[in-house]
């Protein structure tokens, strides 16, 4: 499955905080609806200036596509306040979704994502979800270190290591994943 967004040609040489989505691929379905195309953003933009690859037409050589640090920066903070602390909350929330919500790959889909804003607003550029955990690893306190593994694991479909192995390890999981997605939030919104 791949998601997309379309948009005018011209459109990409604007701050994509000022561009509409025509349309957008979202989990395999097409829609035409405005609210569809959270793609239109700086991550976006930054990403095809840099590693674009032309199916058709000029390369991303020939596009005037629009980058601007500190617009990237604001936004990938505004992105953890919002969306990653809604995240959170519904991880610590016992809910109806307990399975989804308590599941390997929600977890991982926090440790793997919020690292990856980090990484954008400390230094400007996109990092994949394995780059990300490599920075994780890096910079966040050691502690981190088994849970980000895990996600990893999930990651490459490989099974869970020690301590987040078998079914208890579930709930332990979740609220880890919390704490660690909270603590990369507030260290992301506190850089420069």
């Amino acid at each position: 499955m791949c998601n997309g967004i379309y948009v005018r040609g011209a459109d990409l040489s604007k701050s994509p905080l000022t561009v509409t989505a025509l349309a957008a691929h979202v989990s395999g379905r097409f829609r035409t609806a405005p609210r569809h195309g959270f793609d239109v953003n700086p991550i976006t933009w930054h990403t095809l200036a840099r590693h674009g690859v032309a199916i058709r037409g000029p390369g991303r050589e020939q596009l005037q596509i629009h980058t601007d640090q500190a617009e990237l920066r604001s936004w990938t903070r505004g992105n953890l306040n919002s969306y990653w602390r809604r995240w959170v909350a519904r991880a610590r929330r016992p809910s109806l979704d307990a399975a989804r919500v308590g599941s390997r790959r929600f977890a991982a889909s926090g440790v793997l994502g919020a690292p990856r804003l980090h990484y954008t607003i400390a230094t400007g550029e996109i990092a994949s979800k394995e780059d990300a955990a490599a920075h994780a690893l890096d910079v966040f306190d050691p502690r981190w270190r088994p849970l980000i593994e895990d996600a990893l694991a999930w990651w490459r479909i490989q099974p869970s290591p020690p301590p987040y192995r078998g079914g208890a390890a579930r709930r332990r999981r979740r609220a880890d994943a919390a704490d660690f997605v909270s603590c990369v939030i507030d260290a992301g919104v506190a850089l420069p």
